[in-house]
């Protein structure tokens, strides 16, 4: 990878992730407004659950599209997945044409 990679992780107290994607939305929508960016993936995790979100602003309107909760699961069935998604969002973080979610 060359230049500067960026997304966002939020902690997330456990079993409370739906509860911190209010604030998922204003540090991306404060990052991207800080460094002219028109979109900025992350993640929120407890370290046990995950989910995934993008943010996107298109002139005044601003949407925050976001996965389920993925539970890595008592015998880590699904940490292939998490660590697939993370390494994409690590990849594709600035992609602008990239469609995240049906909804950005």
């Amino acid at each position: 990878m060359r230049g500067l990679v960026t997304s966002t992780i939020i902690e997330a107290k456990k079993d409370n992730l739906p509860n911190a994607l209010p604030q998922a939305g204003v540090a991306a929508a404060s990052y991207c407004a800080q460094h002219n960016l028109s979109s900025i993936r992350g993640c929120i995790t407890s370290g046990e659950q995950w989910m995934f979100f993008a943010y996107k602003k298109d002139g005044a309107a601003a949407k925050l599209a976001f996965s389920e909760q993925i539970d890595l699961g008592s015998s880590l069935e699904n940490l292939a997945l998490v660590l697939g998604l993370l390494k994409d969002l690590v990849q594709n973080a600035l992609v602008p044409q990239q469609r995240f979610f049906s909804d950005v």
